[in-house]
């Protein structure tokens, strides 16, 4: 993704596929800043899913990393979630926030 409107398609399944894509691209240092983007989409469920998705692999790969207790506090950042509380792990898991 190259800008917030420049991708932007008015059907939900496009854009859901987009930003799949880009957050399979993403570099680590860069992903805060696209999952913002993703979760300032119109439609609220359809990007808490492709980002509840990224997350669920991100902590998957890093649940025994050094790095992943820095990781979920950078991930439950100060946007507002809509479907979980704050400080929670798309996994559910406490991230000790």
């Amino acid at each position: 993704m190259t800008g917030a409107q420049q991708n932007w398609d008015p059907d939900e399944h496009v854009r859901f596929a987009r930003y799949r894509q880009a957050l399979v691209e993403v570099a680590p240092q860069d992903a805060a800043g696209l999952i913002a983007r993703v979760l300032a989409d119109p439609d609220p469920a359809m990007a808490n899913s492709a980002v509840g998705e990224y997350l669920d692999g991100r902590a998957t790969e890093l649940l025994t990393d050094p790095g992943h207790p820095a990781w979920c506090a950078v991930m439950t950042g100060p946007w507002q979630w809509t479907t979980s509380p704050p400080g929670a792990c798309a996994s559910g898991r406490c991230c000790g926030r």
